[in-house]
């Protein structure tokens, strides 16, 4: 998962494994965007 900030156009990776219900906390400037990525059997997809 990575946090994609289209200001500075940097992605800065979130560490960790989620599933089920989340939050993802993001800092209060405009224009941000959340990539998520399917994860199968330990296994990026």
């Amino acid at each position: 998962m990575g946090h994609l900030d289209t200001w500075k156009m940097k992605v800065k990776r979130l560490e960790g494994t989620y599933s089920g219900s989340f939050r993802i906390p993001l800092p209060s400037r405009q224009y941000k965007a959340i990539r998520l990525v399917r994860v199968t059997d330990g296994l990026n997809v």
